[in-house]
């Protein structure tokens, strides 16, 4: 997921896909939760982000989170049994100077 967030800053999609199919989803939630926490900061609290009520926002992190772990622990469970499995993600570009 480092990875594919650090290709993903280099606006690079693809290779931040081949890293980690779900990482573009992830990132794009972590930025808008960065972007709340932000304006609840600067307005000392009194920002408060009304766009879906909670019941739908709670199933859906819910929903969100089971298929984030259910994927990772298929991966993980697939690269164990058979190595040739892996992502192509080896002839990527590297980012070390971030």
């Amino acid at each position: 997921m480092t990875r594919a967030f650090a290709a993903l800053a280099h606006m690079d999609i693809i290779s931040a896909i081949r890293y980690n199919p779900v990482s573009p989803a992830v990132f794009l939630v972590m930025i808008v939760l960065w972007g709340y926490s932000v304006a609840r900061l600067v307005t000392a609290g009194r920002f408060v982000w009304r766009a879906w009520p909670s019941l739908i926002t709670e199933r859906v992190f819910w929903a969100l989170l089971i298929i984030y772990l259910a994927f990772g622990i298929t991966r993980l469970a697939l690269e164990i049994h058979n190595p040739e499995m892996r992502l192509p993600a080896a002839n990527i570009t590297t980012y070390n100077s971030i």
